[in-house]
Formats: structure tokens, C-alpha cells, sequence
């Protein structure tokens, strides 16, 4: 009885890194770690100057994503308010193998959602897509996502699919300011 549970979880902690052929490198932190539980660490940019890179993304669990520019904060993150205030332009494209669009967005980095931990020097920047309230016969709303693209593809956020490849494309249309050291990464959480 032991051996048989022991199996089913032993293949949850870590073996989506061995299937992942892609650029960069994935880490599976296992069941536990839900909310981050895939990390695929692309490398770092130099978001200071106008420029291009592409990604190759294959080999992926079934899982949702976000697509993060993370940037190096010069001080620590405190409580209220942050203190710096970002500025530029990214755009991130991602097309699947069939060449459909998953996710196009081309916003000033002070329109992206931003988020950062106490006492640590890094902060993520991601984008939601856009989502209208539907009213419910009760009284209250729940959120309808509208404009949702190949993949699920909503904001930065997509569905990935065991054996397809994706083309992702970020581009640096404006330098950011202030001029941190940053880095594309997509994170990952198990969907149903």
C-alpha cells in the first residue's frame, strides 16, 4: 500500500522539468507550491535599450501561465505604497504551432499589474486581460473574461498544452525607466 502511493507522488515533484525541451529551464517545485508550482526561467534582457527576443516553449505541462518581465528592484520592498514609479513599453506576442495568436500586448509598463514581497528587491510584472461583470439572479456579479484568444489566451495568462510549441516574442518598443537588470520568466499553476 505504501509503494503504491508513494508513486503517484513522487511523479508530481519535478518530472515536468524532464519533459520541457524549450529555451531556458523549468523547475517544478511540486504539488505544494500551487500558486508558482512551474518556473521557466528565460534569461535576462536589457530592458534598456529598444531591442528583440524570441523564445521557443515546448514540452510543457498542462498547466496555466503568465508571462512576467521581473525586474531588480535597487531597494528592498516595503509596506504602503511603492516608492518607484516605472516607465516604457513591452510588448509580448505568443503564437502556437499552428500560427494563431495566444497573447498580444503592447502596454506601458505602469498599465501592467505589479507584484513584490515584503522585504525582497524584485518586482513582476504581468497583464490581465479585459473582463466585464455578469450580474447574478441573487444580486452580485462574477467576472466574464472577454477577448480571450487561442489557448485561453487573456492578458499575458495562456493554457499550455502537452506537445505544442510556442513562439513567444518580447520586445522592448520604449526603454524602461528606472534602468534595473530584468528578466522574462513564466510561471505556471496545475489547472483541471
Amino acid at each position: 500500500m505504501l509503494i503504491a502511493t508513494s508513486v503517484p507522488l513522487y511523479g508530481c515533484f519535478g518530472p515536468a522539468g524532464l519533459s520541457y525541451t524549450g529555451d531556458g529551464s523549468l523547475k517544478d517545485h511540486g504539488v505544494l507550491s500551487y500558486a508558482r508550482r512551474y518556473e521557466i526561467d528565460l534569461g535576462a534582457i536589457d530592458a534598456t535599450v529598444p531591442g528583440v527576443h524570441t523564445y521557443r516553449l515546448s514540452g510543457m505541462p498542462h498547466a496555466t501561465f503568465t508571462v512576467n518581465v521581473e525586474v531588480v528592484d535597487s531597494e528592498p520592498n516595503r509596506l504602503g505604497p511603492p516608492r518607484a514609479t516605472y516607465a516604457g513599453r513591452i510588448a509580448v506576442e505568443m503564437k502556437n504551432s499552428a500560427g494563431e495568436l495566444i497573447i498580444a500586448e503592447r502596454e506601458p509598463i505602469d498599465k501592467w499589474v505589479r507584484t513584490y514581497g515584503l522585504g525582497l528587491r524584485n518586482s513582476s510584472f504581468y497583464r490581465r486581460g479585459e473582463s466585464v461583470d455578469i450580474p447574478l439572479p441573487g444580486g452580485g456579479a462574477r467576472p466574464k473574461h472577454v477577448g480571450v484568444k487561442a489557448s485561453g489566451g487573456w492578458g499575458t495568462y495562456f493554457d499550455s498544452e502537452m506537445g505544442e510549441n510556442y513562439i513567444l516574442r518580447v520586445e522592448v518598443l520604449e526603454p524602461l525607466r528606472p534602468e534595473l537588470p530584468a528578466r522574462i520568466s513564466v510561471i505556471g499553476w496545475d489547472r483541471s
